[in-house]
């Protein structure tokens, strides 16, 4: 499937992307992989705009080149309950287009884009296109799976959400004073590994990639380009 053409002067602009990541729940870990990429996505932001490249510092959060309005909702809860309450509160508040949550994978060397959430015997699949995603990205691969943590349980709770409640493309807003319906918007898990002096440039190239491509998909994410097989989703450890 062939990626969507980026924004013109005719397209919709994007609303926010919501950006999560969580902090760490094991006494060995200084920080949490997910929650370094955020910072080193935030500290590149503040670095350009010091440079004077004309990005706006938002209360809200930070405007990137090429991926437009990004809100990030740092150190999550690594809980069951708390953090999807937490990212359903930002939702609410921000009204993001999607959202990217990162979540972080002792085990791994690679960006993963998980493809599905699992809720007890329910698999509920991304609807964005993980394959395209990733294609040509050197430390960026699909993955199949998103574990039995916490990670795995925000993740299909958003599905679910998103499912249940899915944008309506060009629905009339609803008339003053009346109660606006449930909207959930669509999200994606990224796996994130524990980034070191070698790896931390090649990864942080990639995700902003992932964010630009994520954004020339507004308004709609497409389904995905193909159901996961043994080439395109890799099973490796999380920790």
């Amino acid at each position: 499937m062939v990626m969507a053409d980026p924004p013109t002067a005719s397209t919709p602009k994007p609303p926010p992307l919501l950006l999560t990541s969580f902090q760490t729940w094991l006494p060995h870990q200084r920080s949490n992989a997910s929650d370094d990429l955020l910072r080193a996505l935030q500290d590149l932001t503040t670095h350009r705009a010091l440079a004077g490249q004309g990005l706006a510092r938002q209360k809200s959060g930070d405007r990137t080149p090429g991926l437009g309005h990004c809100i990030l909702l740092r150190n999550l809860p690594v809980s069951f309950e708390a953090a999807p309450a937490t990212v359903r509160r930002a939702i609410a508040q921000y009204h993001p287009w999607a959202i990217v949550a990162c979540g972080m994978a002792e085990g791994r060397s690679h960006l993963t884009l998980e493809w599905h959430g699992r809720q007890g015997d329910q698999v509920f699949t991304s609807p964005f296109p993980i394959a395209d995603l990733c294609r040509n990205l050197p430390t960026t691969i699909p993955s199949d799976d998103a574990g039995t943590f916490v990670c795995n349980g925000l993740y299909a709770a958003l599905l679910a959400d998103y499912h249940r409640h899915p944008p309506a493309i060009g629905a009339k807003p609803p008339p003053i004073g009346a109660k606006p319906p449930p909207i959930a918007p669509p999200p994606l898990f990224i796996h994130v590994p524990p980034l070191t002096a070698t790896n931390r440039r090649a990864i942080l190239a990639d995700f902003q990639t992932v964010l630009l491509r994520l954004t020339h998909l507004y308004p709609r994410p497409s389904a995905p380009a193909a159901p996961p097989t043994p080439e395109t989703a890799q099973h490796h450890p999380l920790h």
